[in-house]
């Protein structure tokens, strides 16, 4: 009977569940979203880092900028290889964050800007919302 019974509560809560509504709060959904624009600012601010330890110290901001959409970007690409072992394990192939110039074009970017008055790179994480960054980052040139 207590089988029963245990059974009849587990059915009655697995109902309760997949019946109930989803959360009407939309600040949870973009949670993990967001980690990712974190993560994907702390990859630019990283890299930014090493372009003078690789000797590219001579960058200008506007420079740095460009060489760091375009390497941020490429690192992100999966190998022909790779994409066909994801297909064939029948995995889901991940989206990455897109790094971009100057301005957001699209919803979870990450906005690179090289800003010669003030001598530093600014780099900026856009959400759903793209006219107020979630993340602001600015490295003074002299840092790589």
């Amino acid at each position: 009977m207590t089988l029963l019974k245990n059974l009849s509560l587990s059915i009655l809560l697995i109902s309760l569940i997949s019946c109930g509504e989803a959360p009407t709060n939309t600040n949870t959904v973009p949670s993990f979203k967001q980690r990712e624009l974190e993560q994907a600012v702390y990859f630019a601010e990283s890299n930014l880092g090493g372009f003078g330890d690789a000797g590219y110290v001579q960058y200008t901001p506007t420079t740095a900028a460009t060489q760091l959409v375009a390497t941020m970007n490429a690192a992100q690409t999966l190998t022909p290889e790779e994409e066909k072992e994801y297909k064939e394990r029948g995995m889901f192939i991940p989206k990455a964050i897109p790094y971009v110039l100057n301005k957001p074009t699209g919803k979870w970017q990450v906005v690179i800007i090289g800003d010669e008055t003030a001598q530093k790179v600014i780099i900026k994480g856009y959400g759903i919302d793209l006219t107020q960054p979630l993340v602001v980052k600015e490295i003074p040139c002299c840092q790589f």
